[in-house]
C-alpha cells in the first residue's frame, strides 16, 4: 500500500511530508516519471525520531497485487471456503535468515461478494495471513487446503487478523524450514476474517537473499 507519494512537479527535486509509526519499516522508491531517464540523485531524510536508511540489493525483494474476488474471498481458516483463497509461492534462495511479509489493503473500500449484501463489519473486513511450507519440487503447486492435517503440519505462520491497513510478520528461516536445501519455497495465503469479503490487496516480501513471489492459483 502507497503511503506518500511525492508530485512530480519539478525536475530538480521532489518532496512529501507524512506521518509513520515508530519503528516501521518503510520501502522508498525514488523514480523519474518518464523510463528512461538516467542521472544521478541525492535523497534526504529528516525525522521527529532517529531512523536509518539503507539501499536494498536488486533481486531482494518482491511485490504481487492480487485480489479477493467473488469466487476466491474464502476467509480464514475457520471456515469451509477458506481453501478457495488465492496461494502465492514465495522463492528464497540459501543463504538466507529472515524474511519480512507484509500484507496490505491496496483500497479501504471492501464490499461483499454479493452486491445486494449489507456492508461488511470491520471484524468481518479484517485481513491476516498464513504461510505454509510447499512440497521440495522445481515447480510447486497449489496446496490442497482442504486437508486439515497436511495443512496443520505445514504450518509455519499465521498472523493475527486487524483491522488496520497492513500486517506483516518477520521469520527466521530456522523457523520456517528446518532441513539445508539450496532453495526454499514457502506458500503465502492472504485472507479476509469472514468469506465474500472482496477487494484488492499488495503482497510484500523483503529478504536478506534473492527472491520471487508469483501467484499459485491464477
Amino acid at each position: 500500500m502507497t503511503v506518500a507519494e511525492a508530485g512530480f512537479v519539478s525536475a530538480s527535486e521532489g518532496t512529501v511530508l507524512f506521518e509513520a509509526a515508530a519503528g516501521e519499516a518503510l520501502l522508498l522508491v525514488p523514480s523519474t516519471q518518464m523510463a528512461g531517464q538516467h542521472g544521478a540523485f541525492r535523497l534526504q531524510l529528516y525525522s521527529s525520531t532517529p531512523l536509518t536508511v539503507r539501499r536494498l540489493a536488486d533481486g531482494h525483494h518482491a511485490l504481487v497485487r492480487g485480489a479477493w474476488t467473488a469466487t476466491s474471498a474464502g476467509g480464514c481458516r475457520v471456515e469451509r471456503t477458506w481453501q478457495s483463497n488465492p496461494q502465492y509461492c514465495l522463492e528464497l534462495i540459501p543463504p538466507v535468515d529472515q524474511i519480512r511479509i507484509t500484507l496490505s489493503r491496496a483500497s479501504t473500500a471492501n464490499t461483499r461478494a454479493k452486491s445486494n449484501a449489507l456492508k461488511p463489519s470491520m471484524v468481518d473486513s479484517m485481513v491476516g495471513f498464513y504461510v505454509l511450507r510447499c512440497c521440495s519440487s522445481e515447480t510447486p503447486a497449489p496446496l490442497d487446503l482442504a486437508q486439515e492435517g497436511k495443512v496443520s503440519a505445514a504450518g509455519v505462520w499465521e498472523t493475527p487478523f486487524t483491522t488496520d491497513a497492513r500486517t506483516s510478520c518477520l521469520l527466521r528461516l530456522p523457523m520456517a524450514m528446518p532441513t539445508p536445501a539450496a532453495r526454499y519455497w514457502l506458500c503465502v495465503v492472504p485472507t479476509t476474517f469472514a468469506p465474500g469479503i472482496t477487494g484488492e490487496f499488495d503482497l510484500t516480501v523483503c529478504s536478506n537473499s534473492p527472491v520471487t513471489l508469483r501467484c499459485l492459483t491464477e
